[in-house]
């Protein structure tokens, strides 16, 4: 488990990451140029191990359940919810602060989810 002052640095890095590629985007005057979202999307996903989040598996249930039948299997999860957080921190709708209390409550949030 991530101890709350490594999380806090991970963030960090991840807006460092997010920063630069908002500046490559700039330069090529292009929102395509999404060089480094596939580094900070690695980021993101092992904070997510790391904190126990279970890995998505939606694609495989639809496959294997179909669309939308895939959606409402039991064993069906889904990480949006989460990952929206570091979307809305990326974005400025959520402070650092926030975002760390979404991450370390994930399992709240989810609970919320399902009533």
């Amino acid at each position: 488990m991530i101890s709350n002052s490594g999380l806090s640095a991970l963030i960090d890095i991840l807006s460092e990451i997010n920063k630069k590629d908002r500046e490559i985007q700039n330069v090529f005057e292009s929102s395509g140029a999404d060089i480094l979202s596939k580094y900070s999307e690695k980021l993101q996903d092992w904070i997510l191990t790391e904190l126990g989040v279970p890995e998505d598996n939606t694609v495989e249930m639809l496959k294997k359940h179909g669309d939308p039948e895939g959606y409402f299997i039991e064993e069906t999860f889904c990480r949006d919810f989460i990952t929206d957080s570091f979307f809305e921190f990326n974005e400025g709708n959520l402070t650092k602060d926030e975002l760390l209390f979404n991450l370390q409550n994930w399992n709240e949030k989810l609970d919320e989810l399902k009533k």
